[in-house]
């Protein structure tokens, strides 16, 4: 209800399997798609995360986070998410078609899901603008990192926060993308994530 207080025409859609909750808006005069995916909420959304064995997907020999794969093509296969993509273009003033610009927003559970869901609508032939997610775990290895460089991806995250961290470097796992830090005073950006694919420590030992 407080959602579609503020976005009148806000769609809201929970999948039948894991029950991933994710929010769909659709602006046509801005030729604007947006989609925004809910983090961990129940005992099924944390089965989704804790899968953290690597496996091969639809990136052909890539190997990404179990779970999160399954959530994300969850997502992407259920009636309501194939009715949201069923457009790639929308009606401009002027009457001409224009490509929908989709920009896809997570956190946590639903950040790794939104980065997978984007790199699966580019190989769908949709336009994706922006991914920006918040406090999200590791997706996938070095070798997924290269292959989704496609993908315009932001994470903002807590310089204090464990969960980016996770499953973690030791079992291959990497960051992609550019990343927006924050602390109690202040905020960092960061061009690549080179910083986060090293191991975990205490905020005041690194380098500002």
């Amino acid at each position: 209800s407080e959602v579609r207080n503020i976005y009148p025409n806000a769609k809201i859609h929970v999948t039948q399997i894991s029950k991933i909750k994710f929010i769909s808006i659709v602006n046509s005069e801005a030729g604007t798609r947006l989609i925004c995916i809910r983090g961990n909420s129940n005992v099924k959304n944390w089965l989704v995360s804790m899968d953290a064995e690597l496996v091969k997907g639809f990136l052909g020999d890539i190997k990404i986070h179990s779970g999160f794969l399954k959530g994300a093509l969850e997502v992407y296969d259920s009636l309501a998410f194939k009715e949201i993509m069923r457009s790639k273009t929308s009606l401009g003033k002027q009457g001409n078609n224009l490509p929908l610009q989709n920009i896809i927003l997570g956190h946590s559970m639903g950040g790794a899901i939104a980065v997978l869901l984007a790199k699966k609508m580019q190989m769908e032939g949709h336009l994706v603008k922006e991914v920006v997610t918040f406090a999200q775990p590791m997706i996938t290895n070095s070798e997924g990192v290269s292959s989704m460089k496609s993908v315009p991806l932001l994470r903002v995250g807590l310089d204090r926060d464990v969960v980016i961290y996770l499953p973690g470097q030791e079992l291959g796992y990497k960051h992609m993308g550019q990343k927006l830090e924050f602390d109690s005073y202040n905020f960092r950006f960061f061009e690549d994530s080179s910083r986060d694919n090293q191991p975990w420590s205490p905020p005041e030992t690194r380098e500002p």
